[in-house]
């Protein structure tokens, strides 16, 4: 699922050393089978992730000017739940990596995301002690830099996998 981005894989065996600033970064399109499939595994069917024309494209400050950050367009948009779950996905296989539970989770989706749409995914090191991991995450768009979803997540590494903690 996820191309080759140059950082640590895991297979089995202890966690390799983590250290505080440590990132994974994920680049992928988020396509519409993705939506569909996603849509079919949950039942949201919601028109506003397959159909055009359901959200105003203009949006208003409250003085009457214009504004353009975080227009909604009237393209169909991919599902928040969707993006958390590519998050999860990075910290279950690339950072801290396999058997990895997260415990705890605070995001918020701070614009949205077209269907169709390029993303960086990019899940950093906070803190950690013992097999409790902090982590901070976001996911932006591509080439115009917007984030899209970020937030924070606390996470359990396996027993059996704990390694050296530099």
């Amino acid at each position: 699922m996820f191309p080759e981005t140059g950082h640590r894989t895991f297979a089995t065996g202890p966690v390799p050393s983590l250290f505080v600033g440590e990132k994974a970064v994920v680049s992928m399109a988020i396509t519409s089978d993705m939506v569909k499939c996603f849509a079919q595994a949950t039942g949201d069917w919601n028109p506003i992730h397959f159909e055009a024309g359901n959200l105003d494209t203009k949006s208003e400050k409250c003085d009457g000017r214009k504004d353009n950050t975080n227009q909604l367009k009237k393209v169909p948009i991919v599902h928040g739940a969707l993006l958390n779950g590519i998050v999860s996905g990075v910290i279950g296989t690339r950072l801290p990596g396999p058997g990895t539970v997260v415990v705890s989770q605070v995001f918020k989706f701070a614009a949205p995301l077209p269907v169709g749409g390029q993303v960086s995914v990019e899940v950093e090191v906070m803190n950690f002690r013992r097999r409790e991991v902090n982590v901070k995450y976001k996911i932006v768009s591509i080439p115009d830099e917007t984030v899209v979803m970020d937030g924070t997540a606390r996470l359990l590494v396996p027993r059996d996998r704990i390694g050296k903690v530099s």
